[in-house]
């Protein structure tokens, strides 16, 4: 039987980012996750960028789950002027990511992303097992 205070892992979703972990059941850290939104810039910084950001990315915990391009669709709505490029990375906690932001050693990778690119976005997100928390506010 499952401890009333245990969550079981999203529908599909890796159980590494919400498993219980030993006997007095302490979570690990949540996972936490970087919305990357941008358009390229007329440059080759941001194809420098990406030939050591995976490894970089790696290294401090983080993978990246989507990429995607702009799809023109009615279905959009929202006051954003759409960018051309999507990456999505889970890392595995907000310590990790910005461990990621923080490293000496990746002092001349960072700015490769912000001079290969435009009209960037990068918005951040906590995991939740389910929207309750956000739907609960205040009540």
């Amino acid at each position: 039987m499952v401890s009333p205070d245990v969550r079981l892992p999203l529908q599909g979703v890796p159980a590494t980012a919400t498993a219980v972990a030993g006997a007095g059941h302490n979570r690990p850290p949540m996972a936490f996750y970087a919305l990357n939104l941008f358009d390229l810039a007329e440059n080759d910084d941001y194809r420098a960028y990406s030939r050591r950001s995976l490894d970089a990315v790696t290294r401090h915990g983080g993978r990246v789950v989507a990429l995607g391009r702009h799809a023109d669709h009615p279905a959009e709505v929202g006051g954003e002027t759409p960018r051309q490029a999507l990456v999505l990375v889970e890392w595995a906690s907000r310590e990790a990511f910005d461990g990621f932001l923080g490293d000496p050693d990746l002092s001349d990778l960072h700015p490769l992303r912000e001079n290969g690119t435009l009209r960037y976005i990068w918005w951040t997100f906590e995991r939740i097992e389910d929207l309750r928390p956000l739907l609960n506010r205040g009540r």
